[in-house]
């Protein structure tokens, strides 16, 4: 029997033909011809393009008697910007016109006092997020996002303990200051400390803070916020971490998945247990907690892919790092272990190193991709990229130990069928061997950026368009 059938939020995210079905968030469509959202303000509503009924060569019958074809500018330039760093008050910008055919420029965001206009540097973090283990040094973060063609970033032009960190907008012209940290009454001081990871979804920017305390006292305190890019609102989600009865967890890791915000907990120590929480912007008022099961150890990154949600973790020296799953019903178990020998030409390892981890991840050409560094006991390093078709791992990349690329790679960038990874500051706080940058068209056949790269990497990564 006929009924009425009520849809809510259809088209209300627009078009999106980037995307396979399997990944559209809701409210998106794969397809539509003259839709654009009801202008008259109904939720998930959309209606017909207003446009011209006709051209009318007579006046009194049509006001618009002709037309002209203007065509629109084509974009001329893709202005890659990389973050480098030196030391905590010495950090800038490696910035790229020609995709690192050629050797960059030190140049970057530019502002009305273009000294501010720098990345946030690693040790803002460090001191008191990393443990006795250097290795640890090399989580600082993932504090930038590129969102309708603008870079936005965590800035460098504060001083912990005593200011607010900020966050910078870059239109590839004009950079400023959007948005400042607010403090945190459960904090010592009450001052953030540093904006931690940043993503874009929902349109709108998450972010996560470390608002300063040490792990060491079990004093750390964090939040995450919703940024508008408009405006520079930001709106705390939920409660402040650590959340009862835990004492030292920052939420680390973010993600957008099944229209939620997701964030793991990242701790001072490797064989912690770690914890996954949930929350829904503008329909909850705190946070779910999901996951606290054996196995679910200190988290890096997060990503959704074929509609399960994929994490990234560390390990000790005991064990290789996982890649755990959670599936469409809740349930958590592990997708790939890290092996000591992955056999064909893959070089083997010895054992496995503290602190040994999957790091970035990206969704590329239908398939996932996890880097994964260790440093075995002897001291050499080792990097890998495996690549995950939603049934079978393999190993796609995979420098000889101690190379120049085998470095831990923490961030990961699509963009115009080309995915970037990028490395870490420090893979164990000596500051060298860092400056490294790898991408790929097909998945197979990788580039090596390196030796044209001034200084270390930071924590930033974009691309502007113009």
């Amino acid at each position: 029997m006929a009924a009425k059938l009520n849809v809510y939020n259809l088209g209300k995210l627009g078009v999106n033909v980037d995307k396979d079905q399997t990944h559209l968030e809701d409210g998106e469509l794969l397809k539509a011809q003259n839709a654009v959202r009801d202008p008259l303000g109904v939720d998930g509503g959309i209606r017909k393009r207003a446009g011209l009924l006709k051209i009318n060569s007579i006046a009194a019958a049509g006001s618009v008697q002709g037309f002209v074809p203007v065509p629109l500018a084509k974009p001329t330039t893709r202005r890659f910007i990389f973050g480098r760093y030196t030391n905590d008050t010495s950090s800038g910008w490696n910035t790229s016109t020609d995709g690192w055919t050629t050797s960059p420029t030190t140049g970057g965001p530019d502002t009305f006092d273009a000294t501010n206009a720098v990345p946030r540097a690693p040790t803002k973090i460090w001191t008191s997020l990393a443990d006795v283990s250097g290795r640890q040094y090399h989580h600082a973060g993932r504090a930038g996002v590129v969102y309708r063609n603008r870079f936005f970033y965590a800035g460098n032009d504060y001083t912990v303990g005593t200011s607010a960190p900020t966050i910078h907008v870059w239109d590839g012209t004009t950079d400023y200051v959007l948005a400042h940290i607010p403090d945190n009454p459960d904090a010592t001081g009450a001052t953030s400390s540093a904006v931690l990871c940043m993503i874009a979804a929902n349109q709108r920017i998450y972010l996560t803070t470390y608002d300063g305390g040490l792990y060491s006292t079990n004093t750390v305190k964090a939040r995450v916020f919703e940024l508008n890019s408009e405006n520079g609102a930001l709106v705390q989600l939920g409660s402040r971490f650590p959340i009862s009865p835990d004492a030292a967890r920052v939420p680390y890791g973010l993600a957008w998945h099944m229209g939620r915000i997701w964030v793991g907990t990242y701790t001072g120590g490797i064989s912690a247990t770690g914890k996954t929480y949930f929350l829904r912007p503008g329909i909850d008022s705190d946070w779910t907690l999901d996951n606290t099961g054996a196995g679910n150890t200190t988290m890096g990154n997060f990503f959704s892919f074929q509609g399960q949600l994929y994490i990234a973790h560390l390990s000790d020296a005991l064990s290789g790092a996982i890649v755990r799953v959670r599936s469409t019903l809740g349930a958590y178990s592990t997708s790939k272990t890290a092996a000591l020998n992955e056999g064909g030409a893959v070089p083997i390892m010895a054992d496995f190193g503290a602190y040994n981890h999957f790091g970035a991840l990206a969704v590329f050409n239908g398939a996932l991709y996890a880097a994964y560094f260790n440093q075995i006991a002897a001291g050499t390093r080792y990097a890998r990229v495996y690549k995950f078709d939603g049934t079978t791992w393999t190993t796609v990349y995979f420098p000889a130990g101690d190379a120049d690329a085998a470095v831990p790679y923490h961030g990961a960038f699509v963009h115009n069928n080309i995915l970037y990874m990028w490395s870490s500051p420090a893979y164990n706080g000596a500051g060298t061997e860092v400056n490294r940058l790898i991408y790929t068209s097909d998945g197979a056949s990788w580039t090596e950026v390196g030796s044209i790269l001034d200084n270390f990497s930071a924590a930033s990564f974009g691309l502007i368009v113009t």
